[in-house]
């Protein structure tokens, strides 16, 4: 579903995946910048591979700046796929070289992140199937370091010991506020319930079973 259907009943995109080393003066959205305005006053040679509208390009999978990033390319041909990659390597050295000789690069900032006036509500939940309780309960709990004091909301599991007992303590020693913590019962959070009987808040293994078996 990353990429859009090239238009032919006889083809399928080609795609290539590799691993590169990243500078630590180049960041992700100035890399994506410049694969976007690489291909700008060139329609047909579009660099930047933009899910959901573009059928061939190039895309940033993973990018941890000082050290590596994975992309990816899709074309129609192998030698397409390739001249993409060899490309954006030629983008990637030319910004390196503009950053080390004190040339400014242009950078993207997003105003609805950064923005201190905008609050933020958080929540993430496993799919319903998921019994584990590492998946039920850790991965609603991962949006919490997310959230900034008086600020943000997140939006948890209810009768969950272990995540009441943590807000609690972020409530205590590090300046939230009860109300940034919204408890969701099972109507609307499916993770809630899990541990409703007191065996099954015995252990993590034991609140898996008893999922499992309800």
């Amino acid at each position: 579903s990353l990429y859009s259907p090239i238009p032919s009943d006889d083809s399928r995109p080609v795609f290539f995946t590799w691993t590169q080393t990243v500078p630590q003066e180049i960041d992700i959205w100035s890399m994506w910048k410049a694969l976007l305005d690489a291909g700008s006053d060139q329609p047909l040679s579009q660099i930047a591979f933009v899910p959901g509208r573009s059928k061939c390009g190039v895309f940033p999978l993973t990018y941890v700046r000082g050290e590596r990033a994975n992309f990816i390319a899709f074309g129609e041909t192998f030698e397409e796929v390739m001249s993409l990659k060899d490309t954006t390597t030629k983008i990637m050295m030319n910004l390196l070289e503009r950053a080390r000789l004190g040339e400014k690069i242009d950078e993207i900032r997003i105003n609805s992140f950064n923005n201190e006036n905008m609050r933020r509500i958080w929540v993430q939940s496993a799919r319903v199937e998921y019994r584990r309780f590492s998946q039920r309960v850790n991965l609603a709990s991962r949006s919490i370091c997310c959230m900034r004091p008086i600020k943000d909301l997140v939006i948890l599991p209810a009768d969950v010991p272990e995540i009441q007992e943590f807000s609690r303590f972020l409530v205590t020693h590090l300046g939230y506020l009860p109300s940034q913590f919204l408890f969701a019962g099972p109507e609307t959070y499916p993770e809630s319930g899990y541990a409703s009987s007191p065996s099954s808040a015995a252990s993590p293994s034991s609140s898996s079973s008893s999922s499992s078996s309800s």
